[in-house]
């Protein structure tokens, strides 16, 4: 049973290591495929996992969230390398520099509110992740991208930011699975519709 403890931590550690690998798995599409989707499982199973043998501890939720976030950034990166450059990689870099900038900023934030470095699971972040997610599948399909593909995710992060913002301000405690003031009011309705 105590094995089973360090099951979820192996798993974030497995996912940041395995999210820099896509890196060097631009040349070989279907490889790359391969371990992009086995980065998706361990981030699905890491914090069930946790739950649900009570192993969930402030070092597996900060290893979370920067398997999260190396997935993402390296992901990224990888995309712009296998849209064999027919999109202009630095405007789209820059635009992607605001997303990324904002998503720190509010790392910054937190540890300024609450003295810890993290980020939240807030309801949007996780639809927004998820959608990200299922982009790099399509685009390895499809094997086109475009500057106003890049500049839709942008507004999307940006938003999931902004909702993040409001959130950290008006907290008093932090929890990093907060499901945000948007999450919170979908929540909310959604109890009074099947009521």
């Amino acid at each position: 049973m105590k094995l089973v403890k360090h099951i979820p931590n192996a798993l974030s550690i497995a996912r940041i290591f395995l999210s820099l690998s896509l890196l060097l798995l631009t040349g070989r599409p279907w490889v790359f495929a391969a371990v992009y989707l086995l980065i998706g499982a361990t981030d699905f199973f890491d914090g069930r996992i946790a739950r649900r043998y009570h192993a969930e501890s402030k070092l597996g939720s900060k290893l979370d969230a920067v398997g999260d976030s190396m997935l993402f950034g390296c992901a990224v990166i990888s995309l712009l390398f296998l849209a064999d450059l027919r999109v202009d990689a630095q405007k789209c870099l820059l635009t992607l520099s605001f997303a990324i900038i904002y998503k720190l900023a509010n790392v910054v934030l937190t540890h300024h509110r609450f003295g810890q470095w993290n980020m939240m699971h807030t309801l949007m972040n996780k639809a927004v992740f998820a959608t990200l997610y299922f982009y790099v599948p399509v685009f390895l399909l499809r094997g086109e991208i475009n500057y106003h593909m890049i500049l839709a995710i942008t507004v999307l992060i940006c938003l999931a930011c902004f909702e993040e913002t409001i959130t950290l301000c008006k907290l008093e405690e932090y929890d990093v699975d907060c499901h945000g003031i948007l999450g919170e009011r979908v929540l909310r309705l959604m109890a009074r519709g099947g009521a």
